[in-house]
């Protein structure tokens, strides 16, 4: 296919919104104009002596019994962390506060080669401590450094904010209503989210609620000015209050790299809890915020929460539960030990909250690697199609009584399959292969053809229909994005036609009468858009709005009728038709998709649509006049 100049599907870029949504106030504190922070690092006094720390050996206490005001503090030294000790007293107004111990901050850290990675010193984690102005501290006195946070006299304006998101996003305070810094550099994003870790900050547990914005800005100043990284570590933090608030840039939705577990920052999102829960239980708020954050964000990215993963490390390749406390990754106490001990709860309570909105679903089992493709040439009969694990095409089948097992076809896919049938006992499949060409095989009744070559340089997979006997029509995204087709009919292939647009998905099609062809994909505003082919030419492009989070896919029931299925904003199957005469509204199926669907009607009072479901299997649901069922 040659490139042609780029048409996009239409300029307005109408709001509507696939998804039922509702307006979610951004859990702010009282608002007001606050102070930005700043990390003043100085080398304290020459200690006074020696004194034995819990757990370690002898090392040297200093004390600045007078400075000016600050607000956090941790501590740096050269040598290694491991065995090393360190705790700190500070005085306040009202006198000197009980000694506290600092812990080590050595694998809250990015990882290990990256431009983040500062390893050529030992950290403590920072202390909250309010407003202090005097401290003594026990350390290791290589090179020791003290890292005091404290106002640096310019003003910010908290954020007030209050935006509309798919219902089962919870509330998360984003940066501007903690008054963040913009990072150093633009954030890293991963190919993929696999995991969470939960971490605690090992500070105060006695904050208001109005502290913890100038909290989450102390964090900041701490790891941008003394550790040198782009921006806080961790990706989300919780408050005891039950409040979520957004750390590291990039977008709550992004699967953003963060400094929070070394070794294993790519891949994971960090959750860290605002406080130290070694030996104190963490409130039962933050717990059911971790919870419903997690119970969001992984099933968002195609992950089980109560499932397990593999993630790489210099060392190898290391099993995880997909939520687990950062002491899983190394030698630390974080999360502390009474919030480590709440992380079963977390998942399970984070696996029903995505069960809960998964119902009326049948599982068909496999492991997919693509989204489903569908196509019945009988009353009946259903033929189902996906990638394996090991990028072949597999088949498995409903005969009217049971299911077939998973049969293997072959191929090496780079995308997802597209399927039909044009009379009894026939299927054609079509897929793009690793050439980014199209590939065909048929099943002719009694045996599958070999692989086919189509050409074409395809940027998507395939959507393949047909409106009569020995008819297919394929259409794809073709290297300018746009919609290309060609066409078998019945001794030759047509050549390529340039149809114009802008796609963003997958295109999928139908036909419901001879000479008829229906073509719909998402927009570049993620919308749903529609072009037909009448027998005569093609119409313009419609708009039919939404916002899709896949490739939509199409069913044809009977004469002049469409029903189309996407994925929403909430990750669940919407569902919109055509009758003839109008078009419906959007209407949930619920489900979480990890795919585009597949749908095929083989009767006018029958609809089936298949996707891949959290798990990487195939899922199935039904509908019959009487509703939908499994």
């Amino acid at each position: 296919m040659r490139s042609a100049a780029r048409v996009r599907l239409g300029i307005s870029l109408l709001v509507a919104t696939v998804a039922g949504s509702l307006a979610v106030v951004v859990p702010t504190p009282a608002l007001g104009v606050e102070q930005a922070m700043r990390v003043d690092t100085v080398v304290p006094p020459r200690p006074l002596g020696t004194a034995g720390l819990e757990g370690g050996g002898v090392v040297p206490k200093f004390t600045e019994p007078e400075t000016a005001l600050f607000h956090m503090v941790g501590a740096s030294w050269s040598g290694p962390a491991e065995g090393a000790s360190a705790r700190i007293r500070v005085r306040t107004d009202a006198g000197w506060e009980p000694w506290t111990a600092l812990e080590t901050e050595e694998d809250d850290a990015p990882d290990a080669g990256s431009t983040e990675d500062r390893s050529d010193r030992s950290f403590t984690r920072p202390l909250f401590v309010d407003r202090a102005h005097g401290y003594e501290l026990e350390a290791p006195g290589t090179d020791l450094k003290v890292h005091l946070v404290r106002e640096d006299g310019s003003r910010i304006r908290l954020k007030p904010e209050r935006r509309a998101h798919a219902s089962d996003l919870p509330p998360i305070g984003d940066r501007g209503s903690w008054g963040a810094r913009p990072p150093r550099a633009a954030p890293s994003i991963a190919a993929n989210l696999k995991m969470a870790f939960v971490h605690h900050t090992a500070g105060s547990n006695s904050y208001g609620p109005d502290d913890v914005p100038r909290i989450l800005r102390s964090d900041q100043a701490y790891h941008m000015d003394a550790r040198g990284w782009n921006d806080l570590g961790y990706n989300f933090v919780v408050d005891r209050f039950g409040r979520i608030w957004e750390g590291r840039a990039g977008g709550v939705d992004r699967a953003v790299v963060g400094a929070h577990a070394r070794g294993f920052n790519t891949g994971s999102t960090g959750v860290a809890v605002i406080g130290t829960f070694t030996f104190v239980a963490p409130p039962n708020a933050a717990v059911d915020a971790i919870t419903r954050l997690l119970g969001w964000k992984l099933p968002y990215h195609g992950v089980d929460p109560g499932g397990t993963t593999t993630m790489n490390s210099d060392g190898g390749t290391v099993t995880f539960n997909t939520v687990s406390g950062h002491r899983d990754s190394d030698s630390t106490d974080c999360p502390g030990g009474r919030l480590y001990e709440r992380l079963p709860d977390i998942r399970a309570g984070a696996r029903s909250q995505t069960a809960s909105t998964s119902g009326g679903w049948e599982s068909l089992g496999g492991h997919l690697t693509s989204g489903p493709a569908v196509a019945s040439w009988a009353n009946g009969r259903l033929d189902t199609f996906v990638r394996g694990p090991d990028q072949a095409l597999w088949h498995k089948a409903w005969t009217g009584s049971g299911w077939t097992p998973w049969t293997h076809l072959g191929g090496w896919l780079t995308s997802d399959p597209a399927a039909v049938s044009w009379g009894p006992n026939r299927l054609d499949v079509v897929v793009r292969g690793p050439d980014n060409a199209l590939w065909h095989r048929a099943w002719d009744g009694s045996v599958w053809t070999p692989w086919t070559h189509l050409g074409g340089q395809l940027t998507s997979g395939p959507a393949m229909a047909s409106w009569g006997h020995n008819r297919l029509d394929v259409v794809v995204r073709g290297t300018d994005n746009a919609l290309w087709h060609r066409a078998w009919t019945g001794s030759v292939w047509t050549p390529w036609t340039h149809l114009g647009g802008w796609l963003t998905s997958d295109p999928d099609a139908v036909s419901w009468g001879p000479n008829r062809l229906d073509v719909v994909v998402r927009g570049p505003d993620n919308a749903l858009w529609h072009r037909a082919w009448d027998g005569w030419g093609w119409t313009p492009w419609t708009h039919l709005g939404g916002q899709l989070t896949s490739g939509p896919a199409m069913a044809s029931r009977t004469e002049n009728g469409l029903d189309i299925f996407v994925r929403g904003t909430d990750n669940a199957m919407w569902h919109k038709a055509w009758t003839g005469s109008m078009w419906s509204p959007w209407v949930p199926l619920g489900g979480h998709l990890t795919s585009d669907p597949a749908a095929v009607s083989w009767a006018p009072d029958r609809l089936d649509v298949f996707v891949r479901g959290l798990d990487n299997a195939m899922w199935h649901k039904w509908w019959r006049p009487t509703g939908w069922g499994t």
